[in-house]
């Protein structure tokens, strides 16, 4: 079952709570850097989870597939400091929070309904 990262309404519930505490809404660059590191962490999150139908912990994943995700990770966020224009760096505590989101939403939330769907519809097949 592939997944496509954060759901968009966990997205839009992580933009609403941003927008009014983070200062989005009178920031445009800013509001652009963090909806493209919301993308950036939901799709590195995402590919964890999706790789099989077992819980992701269950069969980890492979070391040179985290260095991936990880450098991944590392360069898309390094590159909203230097080289993306319209762009404006996030302080650090916003940007951990983003990621921290991101891996929650695909890591327990997705992973968990995904797990459900599976069930339920190995049980529905075999009924």
């Amino acid at each position: 079952m592939p997944s496509l990262g954060t759901h968009p309404a966990e997205a839009l519930l992580f933009l609403s709570c941003g927008w009014s505490r983070s200062g989005l809404a009178t920031n445009n660059r800013a509001f652009y850097t963090f909806s493209f590191l919301t993308l950036l962490y939901s799709v590195v999150s995402s590919v964890v989870p999706a790789r099989d139908r077992e819980c992701f912990w269950l069969t980890g994943p492979s070391k040179t597939l985290l260095l991936a995700l990880a450098a991944d990770a590392f360069t898309g966020t390094g590159r909203t400091f230097v080289g993306l224009p319209d762009f404006t760096p996030l302080p650090w505590d916003q940007m951990l929070a983003i990621l921290g989101y991101a891996t929650v939403c695909c890591l327990v939330v997705n992973d968990t309904v995904k797990g459900a769907m599976i069930n339920l519809c190995i049980f529905t097949s075999s009924n």
